[in-house]
């Protein structure tokens, strides 16, 4: 399983224009990681 900056560097660099719109969710979890730690 991804980090969720693993996730974020997967989805940015994605030619899949859905994918690259995960990457505001996946922002989103590494901030709250980030928060919680």
């Amino acid at each position: 399983m991804l980090t969720p900056l693993g996730r974020l560097d997967k989805y940015a660099a994605s030619e899949n224009v859905f994918n690259r719109q995960m990457v505001a969710r996946s922002l989103l979890d590494t901030l709250r990681e980030v928060c919680d730690d």
